[in-house]
C-alpha cells in the first residue's frame, strides 16, 4: 500500500534519496526562490531601500571580476553558479543539467 505524500515531503525524499543532479536542481530553485522574495519585499518598502537590497543581493551571489575584490569575496565563484535573476534563465539551465 503506497501512501500519499504532499509536496514537501516529496522534496524532502526527492533530495534525500535522489542522485546529484535532483539535489542541485532542488537547490537551486530554493535559492532562486529566496532571492525572488528578497527582491520583492526590498521593491515593497521601496524608495533606497530596493537599491540597497539589489545591491546586497549581487554582492552575496555575484562574481567579482575585478581581482581585488575577488580576493575579499571569493564565495563569488560558488554562488554565482545558483544566482538565477529570471525564470527563463532558471528553467533552461535546470532543462540542461536535467538532461546533461
Amino acid at each position: 500500500m503506497q501512501t500519499e505524500r504532499n509536496l514537501i515531503d516529496d522534496l524532502k525524499h526527492q533530495f534525500e534519496y535522489g542522485g546529484t543532479t535532483i539535489r542541485l536542481i532542488i537547490l537551486n530553485v530554493a535559492i532562486f526562490l529566496l532571492i525572488q522574495i528578497t527582491l520583492v519585499f526590498g521593491r515593497l518598502i521601496g524608495g533606497d531601500i530596493d537599491l540597497q537590497v539589489t545591491s546586497v543581493v549581487n554582492s552575496i551571489f555575484a562574481l567579482n571580476t575585478n581581482f581585488s575584490e575577488f580576493i575579499y569575496k571569493p564565495w563569488g565563484l560558488f554562488t554565482s553558479v545558483f544566482a538565477h535573476y529570471s525564470i527563463f534563465h532558471l528553467l533552461f539551465n535546470m532543462l540542461f543539467l536535467y538532461s546533461a
